[in-house]
């Protein structure tokens, strides 16, 4: 019975499948990467012809003939309403009109096209194309490492491009939060090599040091992962892998302004610091109070039994196993949900500085969650031992099922709090975050 069920199961499951993951997207996906590759080899053949000197005029849709020849309809026509005498224009009326219908689409499309010269380079003017950014610094900006890898195995020269800003590659990928590309920085150049770039500054003063923590707006950058708390979090630590690589001094180098990176750090994270104060405040808030009601529901069912007793007070079920799962997965119910929620009154009552988010939080919320989850479980097993005295004899045969249709639940609490859960695993054990975007790594 058990393993036709398992069957059915599986043969369910193996329909379902293909539903929920798109195999034609992770097909495409791995095209669109060979084709990236072959297009990457193509354009390094001449590598050099990578950096020409980009248009900054805008394109029109026409071309001057076409121009000259609808301005010079425009013009005969014009010219032919002006001579008209009073007495012709009753005459030719009707002509009139059929021409101005011929002549009014030529004249909307030169008044659209205009249209779009205008706002075209008022679009020019407003976008701040760099002249001095190359390939390989736009590679370090994306975080395309591979195309990175393949420029400077190419022209080795190209380690020393610098932006109109004097940002070196290293100060590009710092200030864009490109953590491979740094890494690769890191581990592929020389010592003396590397020692330039991080001691590099821009032309405002700032160091990398300054760039890590938000001397550059980069709002439009953020971490590749969900919650203000984990981008806080992620943002201390980058600040802190950054710490590692400059030389101690720059901790109290001041820019042109007259700030130090710490300064700049407080002041680029007081709305984020905000936002995470808030969310772990809600989140701690909801799940104490659903601990709070586990460990009622587990200290209501851990003391009394399910079955009367004997005499001498013995139990008349002590020693089976039901009887026995029963109480201990009460006792564990109300242990976590007990320990939950002191993790979770340790979080609303903590300071909750900039300092906090980097572990003690965190840490907090891994625990907090980790047990509420246990003894979510913990009550479900209690309960559904408890019942199977009353089960057993009647319907034996539905049991296995039943308790699986139980355990539904906490099935799809795990599914929806897995996430969240793997996003703490990562920011508590991770050393370096990851990258801005999942398609940059190609």
């Amino acid at each position: 019975m058990k393993m036709k069920l398992l069957l059915a199961f599986l043969s369910i499951l193996l329909r379902l499948l293909p539903r929920l993951v798109d195999f034609n997207a992770i097909k495409k996906i791995k095209e669109k990467h060979v084709w990236v590759n072959q297009l990457l080899n193509i354009l390094l053949i001449k590598p050099c012809d990578l950096d020409q000197p980009r248009p900054h005029h805008v394109v029109t849709f026409i071309t001057p003939h076409e121009f000259q020849t609808m301005h010079g309809e425009i013009s005969r026509h014009r010219e032919l309403k002006r001579t008209e005498s009073s007495e012709a224009k009753s005459k030719e009326k009707e002509a009139s009109s059929q021409e101005n219908n011929k002549m009014e689409p030529v004249e909307a499309k030169i008044n659209s096209i205009t249209q779009k010269e205008k706002n075209g380079s008022e679009l020019c003017e407003q976008v701040k194309v760099d002249k001095m950014e190359t390939s390989f610094l736009v590679a370090a900006k994306n975080g395309t490492l591979k195309i990175l890898k393949k420029l400077h195995s190419t022209i080795h020269s190209c380690i020393h491009d610098t932006t109109s800003d004097g940002e070196n590659v290293l100060l590009v990928a710092v200030k864009n939060r490109q953590p491979l590309v740094v890494e690769f920085l890191k581990n592929d150049l020389a010592e003396h090599q590397f020692d330039n770039l991080i001691c590099g500054v821009d032309n405002q003063g700032n160091t990398a040091l300054h760039l890590a923590a938000g001397a550059v707006n980069s709002k439009g950058k953020t971490w590749q992962i969900a919650g203000a708390a984990m981008q806080m979090t992620w943002d201390i630590k980058w600040y802190q892998y950054i710490k590692e690589m400059v030389p101690e001094h720059f901790v109290f180098r001041r820019n042109k302004c007259d700030r130090s990176a710490a300064e700049i750090f407080k002041e680029t994270h007081k709305e984020l610091l905000d936002e995470s104060k808030e969310w772990m405040k809600d989140t701690s808030e909801a799940c104490s109070i659903v601990a709070v009601l586990i460990a009622g529901a587990c200290f209501m069912t851990a003391s009394p039994v399910p079955v009367g007793t004997a005499e001498k007070s013995k139990l008349i079920f002590a020693g089976e196993l039901a009887f026995d799962t029963f109480a201990m997965a009460s006792l564990v119910g109300l242990c976590f949900s007990i320990t939950a929620l002191i993790m979770f009154l340790a979080i609303l009552t903590s300071r909750k500085q900039a300092e906090d988010f980097r572990k003690r939080l965190p840490m907090k919320l891994l625990l907090g969650l980790s047990s509420l989850f246990v003894s979510i479980a913990s009550m479900l097993v209690s309960f559904c031992s408890a019942h199977f005295y009353m089960l057993k004899d009647n319907y034996q045969h539905v049991l296995f099922p039943l308790y699986i249709a139980t355990c539904l639940p906490v099935i799809f609490y795990a599914v929806v709090q897995f996430p969240l859960y793997f996003d703490l695993i990562r920011v508590m054990f991770k050393k370096v975050p990851q990258p801005s975007d999942k398609g940059d790594q190609l």
